[in-house]
């Protein structure tokens, strides 16, 4: 019998209509506004598993969703593609488009029946927005008395949009407003799970190198001294500028994360990223973590968390350096270094903020749920989730956003 003949298809779908608005008149996570959004968290995926033996399989999973690429419309993806071998119980090997395991939702993060937050902690999962990679990757199992073992390694290829927000633009070269840069990374990386009754403990060790399409990454922004206490901070591409570059950015990822049951039918659920900008001084060099409490009531799941996210402390001694800089009018192209120095600051992509949630999750069926959530966020120093308006900062600004999805899968 031909292997196509053969084969055991199975179809699912998941999908979520999810509405979020705000409280304040700019923009929050490229899409959240006082005007309200149904482009931050609605999807709609379709995934087909086939089993063509017992050993092999293969998985093809699409969606469409708000773009990555662009700040409007939706975007149709093919998010999986993979062929998969289970030589024995305890091992699979995949091969083609797939996702990494990098934290506890990673891999069902579009599946929103999945968990209860009406969304994953923005400080932690936006760590990397890009998480399916074209690649290879392996799942190990084993048994050790009551504890359940796993272990996951893969490696791949990806393209990532990297977007900046330009608060004033920079005369005769960019506008203000929302800039796209394309790059290719190249990601691999280990993730060790423990099992034990209903809790859960997991460590991944992860390398990523961003490379650069069209402009190199700065390394630092070198300052110019044009007398005592006045001058400029340099930025590539400027005439004048003299500014050490490097083709790609290397990191180094530490996650954490566990789920913990805890007496009277709580649970504590918290995760951890460090991320480790190896070569350049940046803003994606950072600490990010959440710790949630939940207890589930009959159908209903209510929540809090509270999450953070803040790049190391060199970076943000730069960006308010940067950030505050300005030389004198009489200086030649005064309004243009003035307003270059404000680009290098948006460019360092800094973050320093943290946000109170709480909310809950009431399932309909076994396939469907909604979900409502109010969030606080409070920013520090800057925080390039808020796209601040022209001649303004993004530091010491709060912003309130409620949230209503409702989820379901077939």
């Amino acid at each position: 019998m031909p292997l196509a003949a053969a084969a055991e298809l199975d179809l699912s779908g998941f999908g979520t209509l999810g509405g979020a608005i705000s409280d304040q008149d700019f923009t929050y996570q490229q899409r959240i506004t006082e005007g309200g959004t149904l482009n931050r968290d609605s999807v709609i995926g379709f995934q087909l598993d086939g089993h063509l033996t017992p050993e092999w399989g293969v998985t093809i999973q699409g969606k469409a969703a708000p773009s990555e690429e662009r700040e409007n419309g939706w975007d149709l993806t093919l998010t999986w593609a993979f062929l998969s071998w289970r030589p024995t119980n305890d091992l699979l090997l995949r091969a083609g488009k797939l996702r990494m395991p990098l934290m506890l939702y990673s891999a069902n993060s579009d599946v929103g029946i999945t968990y209860p937050f009406a969304q994953l902690p923005a400080e932690v999962y936006s760590i990397a927005p890009i998480t399916d990679v074209l690649g290879l990757a392996f799942s190990w199992s084993w048994s050790s008395g009551t504890a359940e073992w796993a272990l996951d390694g893969y490696g791949g290829r990806t393209n990532v949009d990297r977007r900046f927000y330009l608060r004033d633009g920079l005369p005769r070269y960019f506008e203000a407003g929302p800039l796209y840069e394309e790059t290719d990374a190249n990601l691999g990386g280990l993730v060790l799970t423990l099992y034990q009754g209903d809790n859960i403990w997991q460590v991944g060790l992860h390398r990523i190198e961003v490379i650069a399409n069209t402009v190199d990454f700065p390394q630092t922004y070198p300052w110019v001294s044009m007398g005592p206490g006045a001058g400029y901070y340099q930025l590539p591409n400027m005439p004048w500028a003299d500014v050490p570059t490097v083709e790609s950015l290397l990191s180094d990822l530490l996650t954490l994360s566990t789920e913990i049951a805890l007496p009277s039918d709580f649970q504590l659920v918290a995760e951890y990223a460090r991320r480790v900008v190896n070569n350049a001084t940046t803003g994606l060099d950072t600490h990010s973590g959440y710790v949630a409490l939940l207890r589930p009531v009959k159908r209903w799941t209510p929540y809090v968390y509270i999450a953070g996210l803040r790049s190391n402390q060199k970076a943000l001694d730069l960006y308010k350096g940067i950030n505050g800089n300005r030389v004198p009018e009489f200086v030649p192209n005064a309004a243009v270094v003035n307003a270059a120095q404000r680009f290098g600051a948006d460019r360092l992509v800094p973050y320093d903020q943290y946000t109170l949630a709480i909310g809950t999750s009431y399932t309909l069926s076994p396939r469907s749920n909604v979900k409502a959530e109010f969030a606080h966020t409070r920013s520090g120093i800057a925080s390039s989730f808020i796209d601040a308006p022209t001649g303004e900062d993004t530091g010491d600004r709060e912003v309130n956003v409620f949230s209503l999805s409702y989820s379901f899968a077939f």
